[in-house]
């Protein structure tokens, strides 16, 4: 979802950017994605995702694998929101009737 959110923005001017034109960074559009990406994708490796989660600081003791995904999806959330980074689709400006339009752009 990484290029419809950067390429079809409307207003958003990233933090810390000095730009005349509204812009979504490309790893800010993939770092609001990663807690629902990582939650679907735990699935098929969680030990992976529990190591990751761990890595960024997760207590992962006394975790259960199939809760692999929303531990680390939990902790890359107070990850970005230690760094103030904005939070979800909504903060870049976008809103549910933008939804066809991202799914759209996704797809391919």
């Amino acid at each position: 979802m990484s290029y419809p959110i950067s390429g079809l923005v409307k207003t958003y001017k990233a933090k810390e950017y000095n730009v005349d034109h509204p812009l979504v960074p490309h790893g800010l559009s993939v770092v609001l994605t990663s807690p629902a990406v990582f939650t679907f994708t735990a699935q098929m490796f969680p030990e992976r995702h529990l190591e990751t989660a761990e890595i960024l600081g997760a207590d992962i003791r006394t975790a259960r694998t199939q809760d692999a995904g929303p531990i680390l999806a939990d902790t890359l959330r107070q990850f970005l929101f230690d760094l103030n980074v904005d939070d979800g689709l909504a903060a870049l400006g976008y809103s549910k009737n933008d939804i066809p339009s991202l799914v759209k752009g996704t797809l391919p």
